[in-house]
């Protein structure tokens, strides 16, 4: 893809759900594909489908993590135990970005954070809605 080869702990885009298809490339991601329009105000972010547990080369095959406890999600900022994890808005990234407890989150929620930052890897309690 046009971001680059997949690494471990990166966010997981939909980009075509009736295929089960994903993608680290936000400009991917399910609605620009299937309705040929862009994404007003970041919507992208609600179309996280996953967290990819390991790198993975294109055209290659691999299971993406929506629920488990304390898994290791790359993220920017510097979020701390209690926050919860957003999809990021940073171009050419994969990773989320912490809302601080007493701020509603304006997009789905990844998880919530249960430990330090430690160089752009967070552990989080992801609970991402599966399709169905």
């Amino acid at each position: 893809n046009t971001v680059g080869v997949v690494a471990a702990n990166q966010l997981a885009y939909w980009k075509d759900k009736s295929k089960y298809l994903v993608t680290n490339d936000f400009r991917q991601a399910n609605a620009v594909n299937m309705q040929g329009v862009s994404f007003a105000n970041s919507g992208f972010r609600n179309f996280v489908a996953g967290i990819f547990r390991s790198a993975v080369t294109a055209g290659n095959y691999c299971d993406i993590l929506q629920r488990g406890q304390s898994i290791s999600v790359k993220t920017t900022g510097s979020p701390v135990a209690g926050d919860v994890l957003v999809g990021d808005t940073t171009a050419s990234t994969a990773q989320a970005a912490p809302v601080t407890p007493g701020t509603a989150p304006t997009v789905n929620r990844i998880g919530v954070v249960t430990g330090p930052n430690v160089a752009n890897v967070t552990p989080c309690d992801v609970d991402i809605p599966e399709v169905q």
